[in-house]
């Protein structure tokens, strides 16, 4: 009898310690089942003493807390870290948690929680002593200053860095942010490439979305959704894409862009066509021939060859062009 009480007392230790650390590190029975690959209404049986985990699986769990074995069974001590150790395993900090090597060797790394989905995405991180920084708290010179090198191409790879990726190839089939600049080769059916800096590279082509916090310098874009940058967009011809828009310049060869082109300051390209959408500069429009657009906008002036198919033409200064057909109003305040 006396037996049975003791490991009856035993089971409802470890089920007690078990619930008190998933509390404490904000786990719903969902999630730390999902980690144990259990199903919640066993984490629950625990929990409400119906039952007890198997014994097969108490290092995981005590894995997952970053306990020992024997603060699952009774002991006080929950591991041998020191106290700074010890005040980085604080609930507000576990999901920033960086690995000692023997947890890597060991896979630790999949029993702890990084705030993160486990879904094979590639990221970079900046950390303060075992704390992952969040993209404000970097210093800027941090993001400046580091740049991650990859001698490859890359493909089919989700990539998401907070500082700066030189990659000595091709991007093909992936999607790739920095939190500074991305320098690359060509990029090719990619969702997705951001920059918090420039984006440097060869042609881009069937890619969703292309934005940079500063500047876009490629060759040619094409088969794309929206190119922005904060500053200049400086390229060769653009094609077949929806918008594209920069806080400051755009400075390229022809343009096709189905639904507009904005400039905070000036336009210079080679003919401009926008298939319906309005073209707009916070300066000058300098360019080829504009076809086929609704409004056709300029703070300062616009300088182009002929203009067919639009719809109303204004400038602040003056409009130079060559033939205009089948265009609505002409407004030139000078």
């Amino acid at each position: 009898m006396d037996n049975q009480n003791e490991m009856k007392n035993t089971g409802e230790i470890i089920c007690s310690r078990i619930a008190q650390l998933r509390k404490r590190y904000n786990l719903s029975q969902e999630a730390l089942a999902r980690k144990l690959g259990i199903t919640f209404q066993a984490v629950s049986k625990w929990e409400n003493n119906v039952s007890c985990p198997d014994i097969s699986i108490i290092p995981e769990i005590a894995g997952i807390f970053n306990v020992s074995v024997g603060y699952l069974f009774g002991e006080e001590n929950k591991n041998t870290t020191t106290d700074e150790e010890d005040q980085n395993d604080a609930p507000e900090n576990i999901n920033k948690k960086i690995l000692r090597k023997d947890e890597l060797e060991s896979g630790q790394d999949k029993k702890l929680n990084f705030g993160w989905e486990d879904d094979n995405r590639i990221r970079i991180v900046i950390a303060k002593g075992h704390t992952i920084l969040k993209n404000e708290e970097i210093d800027s010179t941090i993001k400046e200053d580091v740049n991650i090198r990859l001698e490859a191409e890359v493909r089919g790879c989700v990539i998401d860095s907070q500082v700066g990726i030189t990659i000595m190839g091709d991007v093909l089939n992936s999607t790739l942010s920095a939190g500074s600049v991305i320098n690359c080769g060509n990029v090719e059916n990619v969702e997705k490439i951001s920059a918090g800096d420039c984006i440097n590279c060869g042609d881009i082509t069937n890619t969703t979305t292309i934005t940079a916090g500063v500047s876009v310098n490629c060759g040619d874009i094409g088969d794309a959704e929206t190119v922005s940058a904060g500053e200049n967009i400086n390229c060769s011809d653009i094609g077949d894409v929806e918008t594209v828009s920069a806080g400051d310049n755009i400075n390229c060869g022809d343009i096709t862009a189905s639904a507009g082109v904005s400039a905070g300051e000036d336009i210079t390209c080679g003919d401009l066509t926008s298939e319906g959408g309005n073209i707009s500069a916070g300066g000058c429009i300098d360019c080829g021939d504009i076809n086929d657009c609704a409004n056709i906008t300029a703070g300062e002036s616009i300088s182009c060859s002929d203009i067919n198919g639009c719809a109303d033409i204004t400038a602040k200064n003056s409009i130079s062009s060559g033939d205009i057909n089948d265009c609505g109003d002409i407004i030139s305040q000078k």
